[in-house]
């Protein structure tokens, strides 16, 4: 039977122009085609990046490029309450619904990553009970210069949606949410080798 271990892998954050983190920094991948996720024989559910584990349990990692992906919504959002044509009404569905969007992939990855690990249990020797969920931890590329959005309403977007995720996930399969910069995940994050 497989270990665990043998999916572990230096963690990469694959955002572009950014130094890659240290060699020793590890986890489980979770995507790829060489991740747990295929292994698993579950290569049409999304997942996270990575699972890690640290002095204060584990966490399901993700990394990502959101400030991008949110200045691409609050531009929409803009261009849309500019909009004549439109009734306000329908407005303010477009923009809930553009909103929504972000967030829901972020729990789309948390749930279905559950469900990796409830399959990995039964092909895995040393699996840790994740079925039921663990801590998430969202870690973001810096923000760049070239968005159009201003940084505070990317921060209160990364606050609505720290509050979408933590209400939309059921409370007996998660812990906690956080939202955080690289450089905050580097200086207060010690990733451990998985026990």
């Amino acid at each position: 039977m497989w270990s665990i271990n043998e999916f572990c892998e230096p963690l990469d954050h694959e955002f572009s122009g950014i130094e890659p983190l240290p060699e020793h920094l590890r986890g489980v991948r979770l995507d790829e085609d060489w991740g747990l996720k295929q292994h698993c024989g579950r290569r049409e559910l999304k997942s996270v990046d990575f699972l890690i584990q640290t002095k204060t349990g584990y966490y399901f990692l993700e990394f990502t490029d959101i400030g991008r992906q949110i200045d691409a919504m609050l531009t929409k959002i803009d261009t849309i309450k500019e909009s004549s044509d439109l009734p306000k009404s329908l407005k303010r569905e477009i923009t809930k619904k553009l909103r929504s969007d972000v967030s829901s992939e972020a729990r789309d990855k948390y749930l279905q990553t559950c469900q990796i690990f409830s399959h990995a249990q039964k092909q895995l020797c040393d699996v840790p009970q994740l079925s039921t969920g663990c801590k998430f931890l969202i870690v973001y590329a810096p923000l760049n210069q070239h968005l159009s959005s201003s940084d505070i309403e990317i921060y209160r977007f990364l606050d609505y949606m720290k509050n979408s995720l933590t209400t939309a996930i059921p409370d007996d399969m998660f812990q906690k949410v956080e939202i955080i910069t690289l450089n905050m995940f580097l200086k207060h994050f010690t990733v451990q080798p998985l026990a």
